[in-house]
């Protein structure tokens, strides 16, 4: 292997073991996303796989849910999809920051 080669395989083992310090601090947290309305939360995994989802008017009796008896399953599936949405943009900005501080020109 040639000198130059060598300094590659260094600085790409570097730059991978900083990648994977970022990865490892980011696949520790959780996070959270709330729909517009505030009808819907939900809280995601760094890698965006759904955790938890809580409805403000909660999702009442199991045999008949309060939110499909109502005319607004509709608008309760959006808050949903929204609030994990929100979550997901959340935990790819931890990411995004993540990186751009560890790789920063200084």
């Amino acid at each position: 292997m040639d000198l130059q080669q060598e300094q590659f395989e260094r600085l790409r083992a570097v730059a991978q073991h900083r990648i994977e310090a970022v990865m490892a601090e980011v696949r520790r947290q959780q996070f959270t996303g709330t729909s517009s309305d505030r009808t819907a939360t939900a809280r995601v995994s760094s890698s965006g796989i759904v955790l938890d989802i809580e409805l403000s008017n909660g999702f009442g009796d199991p045999r008949q849910p309060q939110w499909a008896a109502a005319a607004g399953v509709n608008s309760t599936a959006c808050a949903i999809v929204e609030a994990v949405n929100a979550a997901r943009v959340a935990a790819a900005q931890a990411l995004a920051g993540g990186f751009s501080d560890e790789f920063r020109h200084r």
